[in-house]
């Protein structure tokens, strides 16, 4: 990842090799690595645009660029037994006050849900995470469609309430490349006849779709 984000640092501030790791070697380094346990039982203290500038390159380095940030937020937290205020990148999820939480060090919850987003379309995209919700901006930004991010495998039985509560005529699975993901895809294939498996466009040498946009923009900048 490091090399992925020095590439990117050097397309986007138009800078030397020397250059763009000076940049990195300067950001600030008060996000710590914090244990996952500790996802659900984040107390939220601040919520706002994204401006901090190692969460600017974080999305960078995962080559989300600047016009897909109105989707994910700035998220200011603390967690037990630590008085520093923490941030990450947050990615809302329909239950009031949990997000998922990202960053370079750190990849937890303050609560788990799944994610829909309704444009009412009849037809809806699933993913697993929210960086290839991201990603799928990046690549299709003329697709229209209701999107579904179950921010985790454990989701799946929220995933199927929705969409049996919601019908579309067409169900779009891109899910990761992995055994849950797979375990996922399987059961609502079955769950659902319209469900259509389209994760061959990553797959089998990917894991997710953001992993093959990192592998483009790296190739591109090489």
């Amino acid at each position: 990842m490091g090399f992925v984000k020095e590439r990117l640092t050097k397309l986007y501030l138009s800078c030397n090799t020397t250059q763009a790791l000076s940049y990195l070697s300067s950001l600030p380094l008060f996000e710590q690595e914090i244990d996952n346990h500790y996802q659900s039982e984040c107390e939220i203290i601040k919520v706002q645009s994204i401006f901090l500038y190692p969460l600017k390159n974080y999305l960078l380095s995962r080559g989300i660029g600047e016009k897909q940030w109105k989707h994910v937020q700035e998220i200011h937290y603390k967690v037990p037994n630590h008085d520093t205020i923490f941030y990450s990148i947050g990615f809302k999820s329909d239950k009031e006050n949990c997000y998922e939480l990202r960053s370079s060090v750190f990849k937890g919850c303050s609560g788990k849900d799944i994610t829909t987003i309704q444009n009412g379309y009849s037809k809806i995209i699933l993913f697993e995470g929210f960086f290839d919700y991201l990603t799928f901006l990046v690549l299709y930004p003329m697709v229209n469609a209701d999107f579904l991010i179950m921010n985790s495998t454990s989701m799946l039985d929220r995933t199927q309430d929705f969409l049996k509560q919601n019908q579309y005529e067409t169900i779009v699975l891109m899910l990761d490349n992995d055994k849950s993901g797979t375990e996922a895809t399987n059961k609502l294939l079955t769950e659902f006849g319209n469900a259509k498996d389209k994760s061959g466009i990553y797959s089998p040498t990917h894991k997710d779709l953001n992993e093959l946009l990192i592998e483009k923009l790296t190739l591109k900048y090489r």
